[in-house]
């Protein structure tokens, strides 16, 4: 699954916007199928990433109560913006069907001259393990040294 976005801040819905809220929708059928997932997030300036409604990853954010009107922590600038930080998730998280993957982008002031984010979800399968078809009862032999 992917999320990306570059924008300008004259696609923002009111002049002077400090946050974009992006929601994407995928289908993880077997959840448990996976032993994790890792989220990487590249934003400018901050994020707040929810799954099916509960928050799961802060980035470049205050503590507390987040609304539209919060700040990012701090203004990102040169390779910084760039740049992808990991967060591993609990698969638990995750429900069987539909699941429903929004970022808040947030600003660090109004009027900032830029905003962008890209994300990725990573997931692992489990290790399955099965016998090889061509091993068999018959082709195992004992030998005595």
């Amino acid at each position: 699954m992917s999320l990306s976005r570059i924008l300008s801040p004259t696609t923002f819905p009111l002049p002077n916007a400090v946050t974009i809220f992006v929601p994407k929708s995928g289908k993880r059928r077997f959840p448990s199928s996976y032993s994790s997932f890792t989220l990487g997030l590249l934003r400018d300036d901050g994020a707040v990433v929810y799954l099916n409604g509960v928050e799961i990853v802060r980035s470049n954010m205050p503590t507390g109560t987040i609304s539209y009107t919060t700040l990012a922590s701090t203004n990102v600038t040169g390779a910084n913006e760039k740049t992808f930080y990991a967060s591993t998730l609990n698969v638990s998280s995750f429900a069987t069907g539909n699941n429903v993957l929004a970022v808040e982008i947030h600003q660090r002031s109004a009027g900032n001259a830029d905003v962008s984010f890209d994300l990725k979800l990573d997931g692992t399968l489990v290790p399955t393990c099965g016998t090889p078809s061509s091993l068999s009862a018959s082709s195992i032999t004992s030998s005595s040294a």
